[in-house]
């Protein structure tokens, strides 16, 4: 384990995990090589009060290279190793982030160039700035698909220890 400073970019939306209960994929910048990261298991809303994070801010922690992901950018984290640090606001003109976020290491001109850095290297994680946005899409799950979410969520739900606080995850219809 080494203790490193990681930028937090991004956070989805929690996914159910029979082994963790539920986990957040969180992606980040390593301080020292500003190369993006990725980092499992995070369970984000069992974090307890100081340990929750915001996008764009530093975090301290203990984290290792994971052996159970063959892609060059996950890492365990240790969740009660975490620390917060600051937040870099988006300002006028985005010029802290875009240092951080936008580096050389971290931006393909296309989605073909990441995918080549995922056949030669199992690059999975990338920037791609586009040129133009035509459009974006939502679709909506179908009811067996909302089901399916709901029987696993109650079955995880379900087997928590006496412990532990039972979180709700609403499952979203889309």
């Amino acid at each position: 384990m080494n203790t490193k400073d990681i930028l937090i970019l991004v956070k989805t939306y929690p996914e159910i995990s029979r082994k963790y209960t539920e986990t957040v994929c969180t992606g980040g910048i390593l301080a020292e090589t500003k190369e993006l990261i990725r980092l499992y298991p995070v369970r984000y809303r069992y974090l307890e009060g100081e340990a929750q994070f915001s996008k764009y801010q530093w975090i301290r922690a203990e984290i290792s290279k994971s052996n159970a992901d063959v892609r060059p950018e996950s890492y365990n984290i240790v969740e009660n190793t975490i620390k917060l640090g600051d937040i870099i606001d988006p300002g006028k003109d985005w010029q802290e982030r875009e240092k951080w976020v936008l580096n050389s290491k971290n931006v393909y001109s296309s989605l073909e160039n990441l995918w080549a850095a995922q056949k030669m290297h199992n690059t999975s994680i990338g920037i791609i700035k586009p040129k133009k946005i035509r459009g974006f899409r939502i679709e909506k799950k179908d009811q067996s698909e909302i089901d399916e979410a709901n029987l696993k969520k109650d079955s995880v739900v379900n087997q928590l220890d006496m412990f532990e606080d039972r979180k709700d995850l609403e499952i979203i219809p889309v």
